[in-house]
């Protein structure tokens, strides 16, 4: 009988239920700050209920910490630092020779470049004294057909005018223009 009126929650009125909700929930988050307040907190991280222990044991050091893992560990570092600089002044050895070969090369490109502007400048003169020498010619047998075209317009100038004295006598008038 009190099963059946505990299960059946039709008669319980909505407030109630409400305030039973809230008022668990306040004892709820009393209850976890009481915890979390037992743990500790930042500045004071130790517990004040639990008292402090102390083990007094002593413990050995483990077998790699011992001197002769490190002085097997200093000698292996010592061996690859050996052998780093030893790679390093081949390396270097090999990086001077390329630059030597680099700075070789480059004085024989420099050399070429020089012969060829050499030969270029040579070949530029002798081809423009060759067109000197057959534009001379030319320019002489122009000077003298110059002297030619002057001739033959004082001729024609001297024909006309003798045209227009002709023209003037037959048929009494000025000769035209053109």
């Amino acid at each position: 009988m009190l099963l059946q009126s505990i299960s059946d929650l039709s008669g319980v009125p909505a407030e109630f239920i409400k305030n039973f909700i809230i008022l668990t929930m306040v004892f709820g988050g009393f209850g976890g700050g009481w915890v979390l307040a037992r743990r500790g907190t930042k500045r004071d991280p130790l517990s004040i209920d639990q008292p402090l222990s102390v083990e007094a044991s002593v413990t050995h050091a483990p077998e790699y910490a011992r001197q002769t893992a490190l002085e097997k560990l200093r000698a292996d570092m010592e061996a690859r630092t050996r052998e780093s600089l030893k790679q390093h002044e081949q390396h270097s050895a090999r990086l001077t020779e390329v630059i030597e070969a680099g700075q070789a090369r480059s004085e024989k490109i420099l050399a070429a470049l020089a012969e060829m502007e050499t030969r270029m400048t040579s070949a530029t003169l002798r081809e423009l004294k060759d067109i000197h020498e057959r534009l001379n010619p030319i320019a002489e047998n122009v000077a003298g057909h110059a002297q030619a075209i002057k001739g033959l317009d004082d001729r024609i100038k001297h024909l006309w005018e003798m045209v227009q004295a002709l023209w003037s006598q037959v048929f009494r008038k000025s000769a035209p223009r053109s």
